[in-house]
């Protein structure tokens, strides 16, 4: 053989390696434990990760794959979720508990996901009990890859700014008034950074105000958005159950939706629907009929992951349900939630094709009625 055609050969081989190459992997070790701080002043417990609160920065790009051990050092069972990452076809590492078992003490879990297709800043937060009001936190932010071009110069700097409500109370008193029908009132205070201060709101309680330009929202970068007033009112207190029905809405895959969020007391609410992003397409005071349609902006509705319905009002988004799974439609306020304001929506792919939705994995975690039954492989033929 020429050596002309050797070089030949090794190019060929060279670039089908390259060409089947995996996306980089981003590996973490978690240890999540209680620790005694004191964000308001007041000593309490905290839930760390790493000896860290807030919690360690994924800090990653488009396409990357990230692997995150999780081991269980609490007293309770522990489950995470990665709060705006769309897990393609994989619903079996959102980490909630209606798709997720949640991980026992003193054991260990990985979860294994591409952030895939989108850019943009995030958060991670524990789904289980009332853990996110103890900390559990962190920033998972998802850079644009080189060959992608962003509409804005490149920062000199980059910083993790995470802001929420903070009470003096344990988690577990916070639990145990709900439990017993009482309300856990508004919080003691802002923390930003698991430090006392005060800035736009994150997460349940507080009205606050800041100047900003922004960037990036909700991932969503295909303009600069310039706003003088960024004003966030999120939801106040609710002290009785809530009940919705039905708890699960099975939805054909592929097909577009509408859905309604009509809020019809005193505070701000706030949606939130994993696995998806979505078009708000209308918010307006009153009571929604079909003829609000003709007043929805099917032109250039910003994509978005959470949705914020106010006081007398009603919102109405869009999708494509083009993400087979089980997947969760929450509200945002730790309250509502725990208190049951939530429902899952399962979108089946008739294909049954791992085209459509991964398998479980050998070692996902199960409980309940399935524990101790092998993990069933829905599409091994496929």
């Amino acid at each position: 053989m020429g050596k002309t055609n050797f070089l030949f050969l090794a190019l060929v081989s060279t670039f089908v390696v390259l060409a089947h190459a995996e996306d980089p992997y981003l590996f973490y070790t978690w240890n999540v434990k209680y620790a005694t701080l004191s964000p308001l002043g007041v000593p309490q417990q905290v839930i760390t990760i790493n000896d860290q609160f807030p919690g360690p920065w994924i800090n990653s790009t488009s396409n990357n794959n990230i692997v995150v051990n999780v081991f269980n050092h609490l007293d309770e069972p522990l489950l995470f979720t990665w709060n705006g990452i769309q897990q393609r076809k994989n619903s079996w590492q959102e980490g909630t508990l209606g798709t997720n078992c949640p991980i026992q003490p003193g054991t260990n879990f990985t979860f294994h996901f591409q952030v895939k297709d989108q850019i943009g800043s995030y958060y991670y937060y524990p789904t289980t009990a009332l853990h996110r009001a103890a900390g559990g936190y962190g920033p998972l932010t998802i850079h644009s890859r080189d060959l992608i071009p962003v509409p804005f110069d490149w920062p000199e700097a980059e910083y993790n700014v995470l802001v929420g409500d903070w009470y003096a109370k344990s988690h577990a008193t916070l639990k145990k008034q709900l439990d017993a029908g009482r309300t856990i009132g508004k919080p003691d205070g802002v923390i930003i950074n698991g430090k006392n201060g005060i800035f736009v709101n994150g997460v349940s309680h507080t009205n606050t105000e800041t100047p900003l330009k922004l960037a990036e929202y909700f991932g969503v970068s295909d303009k600069v958005f310039k706003y003088d007033i960024i004003k966030d009112e999120p939801a106040e207190n609710v002290g009785d159950k809530i009940t919705m029905a039905p708890n699960v809405i099975n939805a054909t895959f592929r097909n577009f939706v509408e859905i309604i969020f009509e809020n019809q007391e005193k505070s701000v609410q706030s949606w939130h629907l994993s696995g998806y992003s979505f078009f708000a397409v209308a918010i307006e005071p009153g009571r929604w009929t079909p003829e609000k349609r003709k007043n929805y902006n099917l032109i250039d509705a910003v994509s978005r992951h959470t949705i914020h319905v106010y006081p007398k009002s009603w919102a109405a988004i869009m999708t494509t349900l083009d993400n087979a799974g089980m997947w969760n439609l929450r509200a945002l306020v730790l309250e509502r939630q725990y208190l049951g304001q939530q429902l899952y929506i399962s979108v089946l792919s008739p294909e049954r094709s791992l085209r459509d939705e991964y398998n479980m994995l050998d070692d996902q975690l199960v409980c309940g009625i399935v524990k101790g039954m092998p993990v069933p492989k829905p599409y091994a033929g496929a």
